[in-house]
């Protein structure tokens, strides 16, 4: 899903021990997540329907990379590195990551019953 592809970029940078800017990407994903609910609120007063239906792809996106986080997430705990602050930050970024993926999904799967109810 395009909303999530930022996190998926993001997961791979991560996992890959790229470059990346911990404090920032934080503060990133956080208005990312409240713009990606914003959008949806929006698109779903005009075309209901899609939006519904994109509810059930954008909450197994959101599962696949939770998965994908807590997998990456034991491998750093496991690493014995020498590195610690470069682990703290690591952690950082998926600690954040991981409540706004459970946010958003909460957020994906309640949304869309509520308005399936008042439809």
């Amino acid at each position: 899903m395009q909303e999530l592809e930022y996190y998926d970029i993001l997961l791979n940078i991560v996992e890959q021990d790229q470059f990346y800017d911990p404090g920032l990407e934080c503060e990133h994903m956080r208005a990312d997540m409240e713009a990606i609910k914003s959008s949806i609120k929006m698109r779903l007063i005009v075309d209901p329907d899609t939006v519904l239906n994109e509810q059930n792809d954008l909450k197994k996106s959101c599962l696949e990379l939770l998965l994908r986080l807590y997998g990456t997430s034991l491998r750093i705990k496991t690493q014995d590195s020498k590195e610690y602050g470069k682990r703290v930050m690591k952690n950082m970024v998926i600690m954040t990551m991981t409540h706004v993926l459970e946010d958003l999904f909460v957020f994906f799967k309640d949304y869309g019953d509520l308005t399936m109810k008042e439809l």
